[in-house]
């Protein structure tokens, strides 16, 4: 008998230790615990990342106390954005994410909602393998929408790869010409392709899956060619993405002028940075928590601009750039989003190119030079621009619209001529 009341005793010994083990777990001190929203840690097991408990909004990940934390709920404060990390469990059930591909000086974006993709703009000629290998790498084979934001060759030569070797059923472009074999070829390559092609209108939607993408503006009959861009705004359920493509100052205040509401998570910044684009009010109005920028390494324009990024810090974004971190990507369940990798701290502003580099080399003095001796400037007849010798653009000019001056500034403005914004002849 007293033997039975020992082993009772033991008995009721292990059940108050292990029930006081599961008190501990229950209440641990990691804030994974603590919190009630749907935060799992890109540690957690394939069993803990199963379920994802539904949030209920009431998690600011500007208060989280678990800084290794990635998601972003749509209530997140804009003004103290917590910084971003992968969440790899997560990766391959968000049904909507955007990817930024790495195309060097150019703009790609391939945004996927529900199995349907959509691909903005695809990069210049030196990447368009790549964007076609990243496609096909990940068993995409058939594109729902395709848009062409506008017609510079950064932005739609990577897409005649595309629409030469993936289905597309859909390509919006705007309603304009351009001379030049970058041109010729797209329109080529979308004649065959057996795409609907459509010419937007402001305030035109697009479904892709269960993502709503909206047309803000275009104006295909702008002065500027970057004006003529087609802006989109991209919802999935309380996440929101602005992309304006090349738009500048003139577009910006026309779609600030048209009242929409443009306040969004991410904003793919204007003109891969320039500071002629992301004017401090349309960064008011989109109040972006990231800013997307996508420019090359080293590239000859100063992309990014130090003008932009500083108003991008008075707005409180966080930043993510292509030239430092190469392709980044954000996902998101329509409630809350997260990041590929964490945002940048690296704030330096692109270098312009500047005059003086080219005049101390023999390289200069022959690109100063044509057969009838030395010129000042070289026009474009076609976009009625002038720029320096020296300037990147120059070299986009096709033959039949390049001429060469060596008339003073005033002098070709008053012949209708615009000085490049770039090179600031």
């Amino acid at each position: 008998m007293k033997k039975h009341a020992i082993w009772v005793i033991i008995v009721l010994l292990l059940f108050a230790a292990s029930c006081g083990t599961i008190g501990r777990v229950e209440n641990n001190d990691d804030p994974v615990f603590e919190s009630s929203s749907a935060i799992i840690n890109s540690e957690s097991s394939e069993s803990e990342a199963e379920t994802i408990p539904e949030n209920d909004g009431s998690y600011n990940v500007a208060e989280a106390p678990d800084e290794s934390s990635s998601l972003v709920t749509s209530e997140s404060s804009q003004n103290e954005p917590e910084e971003a990390a992968p969440i790899e469990s997560l990766r391959d059930n968000a049904p909507f994410s955007m990817t930024m591909l790495d195309v060097g000086q150019g703009l790609s974006l391939l945004f996927q909602c529900d199995g349907k993709y959509m691909l903005y703009d695809g990069g210049g000629s030196e990447r368009s393998s790549y964007v076609v290998s990243c496609l096909q790498e990940h068993d995409i084979s058939d594109i729902d929408l395709m848009i062409a934001s506008h017609y510079d060759e950064d932005h739609i030569a990577g897409l005649i790869g595309v629409l030469k070797t993936t289905t597309v059923q859909t390509i919006i472009d705007p309603d304009y010409t351009v001379d030049g074999y970058i041109y010729d070829s797209f329109l080529s390559a979308q004649s065959e392709s057996g795409a609907t092609v459509i010419h937007p209108n402001a305030g035109d939607q697009f479904s892709l899956g269960n993502a709503v993408v909206q047309i803000i503006h275009e104006d295909p009959s702008a002065e500027v060619e970057n004006d003529r861009s087609i802006v989109i705004h991209v919802t999935y359920g309380n996440t929101s993405i602005f992309v304006t493509g090349d738009a500048e100052e003139t577009a910006e205040a026309a779609i600030l002028a048209s009242g929409q509401d443009i306040n969004s998570d991410i904003y793919v910044a204007g003109h891969h940075g320039s500071r002629y684009s992301s004017s401090d009010e349309l960064l008011a109005a989109v109040s972006p928590t990231y800013t997307f920028i996508s420019c090359g390494k080293d590239n000859a324009y100063g992309f990014p601009a130090e003008d932009t990024l500083n108003r991008l810090k008075a707005v409180g974004s966080q930043l993510f750039r292509s030239d430092v971190q190469g392709e980044i990507t954000m996902f998101s369940d329509g409630n809350q989003y997260w990041f590929s990798q964490q945002p940048t701290n690296d704030w330096t502003p692109g270098i312009p190119l500047e005059e003086s580099s080219f005049q101390e080399t023999p390289e200069s003095s022959s690109a100063i030079m044509n057969k009838n001796g030395t010129y000042r400037y070289v026009l474009n007849r076609h976009s009625m621009k002038f720029h320096r010798p020296y300037c990147p653009s120059v070299s986009k000019i096709s033959e039949k619209n390049i001429a060469y001056s060596d008339e003073t500034r005033d002098e070709l403005i008053s012949e209708g001529y615009e000085p490049c914004k770039y090179c600031n002849p």
